[in-house]
């Protein structure tokens, strides 16, 4: 009977230890009603302003698989800097082909991210 109690007094000291432990990339809040974020995510994935005002040029590449294209879009993303929402990955027997909806302005210099990368340009 000890050993139960035991083994019943480990577990309830493991619980209390991890309660606030769970998902630690994200800060518990104050209340449930008001999260600890600044910006609602569903207003960060809004519509509105995921396009380049006026005209664009797509630029594409082609790379050997899905996975380097998706590295490909990132460091466009992170280096254009470019929102996300203007990078389409499509994928058929060849590999994977990224096209980029960019200002003139920029399709020089994000034509230039992509092929650092690895990609063929189209």
């Amino acid at each position: 009977m000890s050993d139960h109690k035991s083994t019943r007094s480990a577990e309830q000291k493991v619980e209390t230890a991890v309660v606030d432990t769970f998902p630690a990339s994200d800060p518990s809040s104050a209340t449930a009603a008001a999260g600890s974020r600044a910006v609602d995510p569903a207003d960060m994935m809004h519509a509105a302003g995921s396009q380049p005002e006026g005209a664009t040029s797509p630029v594409a590449a082609r790379f050997p698989d899905r996975e380097a294209a998706k590295l490909a879009v990132e460091k466009v993303v992170r280096e254009g800097p470019l929102d996300r929402r203007r990078a389409e990955i499509t994928t058929d027997d060849d590999g994977a082909v990224v096209e980029v909806q960019a200002t003139p302005a920029d399709a020089h210099r994000v034509a230039d991210l992509l092929t650092q990368e690895g990609g063929q340009r189209i």
